[in-house]
């Protein structure tokens, strides 16, 4: 892994780019070279994405250096994603049981809830809307991927605010929101790469499946 100082989320973004870097070729020769366009795609979003993800960290380690741990325990490392193989685990269901994701209409179905009700509200929208995907289990990774990274958000967020209350420094509830906004724009171009990406997983191939890491609704990142 080339050498990497930066924060929690640039890291996940460097880690992401090698790892579909290095299974690229993997995936190309499965797929009689299908894979490659999207994973391509895939690539060039991450390193679009990495300018951003710098500057997110260098803004979440003011709060980091108060003990306020935002940015720095949402975002979870690559190496938590399943080993590569050329095969599902399962039987991967046919591609007649993929139905696409409305990208635009679950943007604004977690938009209106975070208005509406702040992070509780969101986090029990996104959380229906994770479950409602659990299957079929071969399909629609991206879109699972990034509600599992606003869910982690919205979840944490909260405690991040009750730690800066008990230490008396600067909530960081403005951070936790742009975490969460900004990851909103991503559900409709998510959809399109699940739609993409089903007719490779049809034939067998765990392309995405095996490729991001499941992220935890939350964890105690702080002592109680």
């Amino acid at each position: 892994m080339m050498k990497w100082g930066g924060g929690a989320f640039a890291l996940h973004i460097v880690e992401a780019i090698e790892m579909n870097t290095e299974r690229m070729p993997l995936y190309a020769r499965l797929s009689d070279g299908a894979s490659l366009p999207l994973s391509r795609r895939l690539i060039r979003y991450e390193k679009l994405t990495l300018p951003f993800a710098a500057l997110t960290d260098w803004v979440g380690k003011g709060f980091q250096r108060n003990g306020i741990k935002v940015v720095e325990s949402e975002f979870v490392p690559m190496s938590l994603a399943p080993k590569f193989s050329e095969r599902f685990p399962f039987e991967p269901e046919p591609l007649s049981a993929f139905r696409p994701v409305d990208g635009r209409a679950l943007t604004r179905l977690i938009g209106q809830a975070k208005k509406r009700g702040g992070f509780a509200e969101a986090s029990h929208v996104i959380a229906e809307e994770l479950h409602r995907l659990e299957r079929p289990r071969a399909y629609h990774c991206m879109i699972r991927h990034l509600l599992e990274s606003m869910l982690r958000i919205a979840n944490l967020a909260p405690l991040h605010a009750e730690r800066a209350r008990e230490l008396g420094v600067r909530s960081p509830r403005l951070l936790c929101d742009y975490l969460l906004w900004s990851h909103l724009p991503l559900l409709s171009q998510g959809a399109r790469i699940d739609v993409e990406a089903s007719k490779i997983q049809a034939r067998g191939i765990p392309f995405l499946w095996q490729d991001l890491p499941p992220i935890a609704p939350t964890e105690a990142i702080y002592p109680v």
